[in-house]
């Protein structure tokens, strides 16, 4: 188990919000901001009652919501289905907010969903206010954005006098 790891314990899924190294305990933080205290290695001894589901923020696809404190906190995340029916998405099974008190920010859904560029979100806010959010051409998981932004490594072109300056030449009977 470590931080950011989205766990089902007690029947219930759990965010791993931190550690506390001198007790060896993990604090967990629920969908509606309550928090238990469990010991760190319990997915390890008893994988039946602690079990880990996915690190959101490794594992799944994020977009970045604007950090406007006017509209309060993240409530609802919404799925248009058609354009008269919608779908609420479920906290800790379809999105994950980090840190729910945080304004703006990433917000990690789940791949199942299976969204992808052109797809719209909306996400609802504490003091009712509604914003549309597309997919954006760039969604997907930190490890993919990561290696999209990364330049491929260049094999350093050497030209002859190179070579000759690094020693490639000199004959190794000596």
């Amino acid at each position: 188990m470590k931080a950011g790891d989205l766990i089902d314990w007690s029947g219930t899924r759990w965010l791993v919000r931190k550690f506390e190294r001198a007790t060896l305990s993990a604090i967990l933080i629920s969908v509606d901001d309550a928090s238990e205290v469990i010991p760190i290695d319990l997915d390890e001894k008893d994988p039946a009652a602690c079990k880990i589901i996915a690190n959101p923020a490794e594992q799944w696809p994020f977009l970045t919501l604007s950090t406007t404190s006017q509209f309060g906190r993240l409530t609802k995340v919404i799925l248009p289905v058609t354009l008269d029916r919608e779908r609420v998405l479920a906290p800790f099974v379809d999105w994950v907010r980090p840190d729910s008190y945080q304004m703006g920010g990433a917000l990690f859904l789940n791949p199942a969903l299976q969204l992808g560029l052109g797809h719209v979100i909306v996400a609802e806010y504490q003091k009712g206010k509604r914003v549309t959010i597309r997919v954006p051409k760039n969604f997907g998981t930190s490890v993919e954005r990561v290696a999209k932004n990364t330049p491929s490594p260049v094999e350093e072109v050497r030209t002859a006098y190179d070579r000759l300056l690094s020693g490639d030449f000199d004959d190794d009977d000596d």
